[in-house]
């Protein structure tokens, strides 16, 4: 190679290598009057703009190198052909109604295979590199599985297969998960989930419990929520109801207050993560904080998720995505408590649990009015997981005499408390008892609320103070605040006292009209956010 002048050859090597009986070989634009290459050129192209150019040139017979010579361009990569990585889908054994999509992918019958689809690709030779639930007979993804995770509750699924040596610039097979830290034992592995029933050392729990969110009178949730201010005296009046769980909305991570909720004889269902703004590792913090703790007993994540989207609005199946991130996050730090997740109705149920097969008890916030309906029926047909009931309730203040209405109230608590205790599973008894305060204004000045719609069903809820002036503006309020109360009855127990924080003594819960006793002279809040 030499630095050339290119006027007399027209700027082109050919012709320069041509002049001396060489043939060329290499073409470029030097950097700085040296062998450094700018750009390369071919051979027939001119080189305008410059005085000089690099030219390689070679004797026609002689095999010798250049004296100085440059890479030549990257090859272009080899345009695979359309069965390089993988038969073509359309030949596919067993492909629902031939659906076929791009990148080795199709739409498959799942039952022949175990509704696995690394068994699939194998029955024609081929690797699974990518397994998922459709969403509407089509392309569309649902969520994701392990090729070698069976895809249950479908009769199809989305399988990507390519051949076993397929070219690199085919799909891969994914690789094998990074290992991830053995989780620190707990002493509470004696915590298990059997079928419908939670065991605590080999024999059912029955739960007895409350929706513990204590906020102050006029506060706000969550910046006023305050475990420790109000951890003493609410457990002592729970006890005093026949209280043995709480479920919250933030989680506690102080083990001095699950101290005194645990000398109560109180277990928690501790909350990890409830608002999608936040990221799943956030999660690890009050686990590592007190998954020892004897008073933990199972982690829940979300509260009605399917209807407020984790609280920032997300989809549904993003909202899917979120939670199976946390419990995967969860499952880093603690393998000995059950992990629960708490859902509006049964709306859409049936996907949330195909999708989430991670968790391991469902909690349903129901409210239907004076009777469950089908609930328990439509969740037995759609999972054999474990549920207890979250939240539910009846209404304290009748809208069609503009009144307080105690005896309709009170046989509305009864029947429901009697319908979930006939068919209940032994060893998963759970009533909550749930009390909310509207932190509006109106709330704050009238102390009153009534019924919020909120999604397929009517959501009801207490009022302890409320005016006949006052009635019109309540209906409308409530539309966007809740105040919930639901009670957990015992046999041989008329009444169980309602925790409300800071109400007019005079209005209490009965469960019998006859009695005319309210269950507790101190009545005391137990306030949780707003809906």
């Amino acid at each position: 190679m030499a630095l050339v002048e290119a006027a007399p050859f027209g700027g082109r090597c050919d012709k320069y290598c041509e002049s001396f009986g060489h043939v060329c070989y290499q073409a470029a634009e030097e950097v700085n009057e040296n062998c450094a290459v700018k750009f390369t050129s071919r051979c027939d192209e001119a080189i305008t703009g410059t005085s000089d150019m690099l030219c390689t040139c070679r004797h026609p017979q002689s095999m010798d190198e250049p004296k100085c010579d440059w890479p030549g361009p990257e090859p272009l990569p080899p345009t695979p052909s359309p069965d390089a990585c993988c038969r073509n889908p359309s030949r596919w054994p067993d492909v629902d109604n031939g659906v076929t999509c791009d990148d080795c992918m199709a739409l498959v019958v799942t039952a022949p295979y175990g509704n696995r689809c690394d068994k699939y690709c194998e029955s024609f030779d081929h690797v699974c590199v990518a397994a998922a639930e459709e969403q509407n007979e089509n392309c569309e993804i649902q969520y994701t599985k392990r090729c070698d995770e069976p895809i249950e509750g479908t009769s199809d699924m989305l399988c990507k297969c390519v051949k076993k040596n397929a070219p690199p610039f085919c799909p891969a097979p994914p690789a094998p998960p990074a290992p991830t830290p053995e989780p620190t034992p707990s002493p509470n592995a004696r915590i298990q989930v059997v079928g419908k029933q939670l065991l605590v050392d080999g024999k059912p729990l029955h739960l007895k419990g409350v929706a513990w969110n204590p906020v102050p009178k006029g506060g706000r949730h969550p910046q006023d929520l305050d475990f420790a201010r109000f951890v003493e005296e609410d457990a002592q009046i729970m006890q005093s109801m026949g209280i043995n769980a709480v479920r919250t909305y933030e989680p506690i991570t102080e083990k001095w207050i699950l101290d005194t909720l645990w000398r109560r004889g109180i277990w928690v269902v501790n909350s990890v993560y409830n608002w999608g703004g936040a990221s799943a590792r956030d999660a690890a913090n009050p686990v590592k904080a007190v998954k020892d703790h004897p008073a933990i007993l199972m982690w829940s994540i979300g509260n009605e998720w399917n209807y407020n989207g984790l609280y920032v609005g997300s989809s549904f199946f993003d909202c899917i995505a979120k939670i199976r991130d946390v419990v995967k996050v969860v499952r880093e730090f603690d393998t000995s408590h059950p992990i629960s997740s708490i859902y509006g109705d049964t709306g859409k149920l049936d996907q949330a649990a195909q999708a989430l097969p991670e968790i391991d008890v469902w909690g349903i916030n129901s409210y239907r009015g004076i009777s469950f309906g089908g609930l328990f029926d439509e969740f037995a047909r759609i999972t054999d997981k474990p549920m207890y009931l979250g939240e539910y309730g009846a209404d304290a203040y009748n809208a069609k005499i503009n009144s307080e209405d105690r005896e309709s109230q009170a046989k509305a608590t009864k029947e429901l408390t009697a319908s979930w205790r006939r068919i209940v599973v032994p060893g998963f008894k759970l009533g909550v008892l749930d009390l909310r305060e509207d932190v509006l204004a109106y709330r704050r000045a009238h102390g009153a609320c009534g019924i919020a719609g909120h999604g397929d069903f009517w959501r009801e809820s207490c009022c302890f103070r409320y005016s006949r002036r006052s009635a019109p503006l309540l209906r409308v309020v409530v539309a966007v605040c809740a105040c919930l109360c639901v009670v957990v009855v015992e046999p041989g127990v008329g009444v169980l006292p309602l925790l409300v924080r800071n109400a007019a003594p005079r209005v209490g819960l009965w469960l019998s009209p006859q009695s005319r006793r309210p269950a507790s002279m101190k009545l005391r809040y137990m306030h949780r956010h707003r809906v």
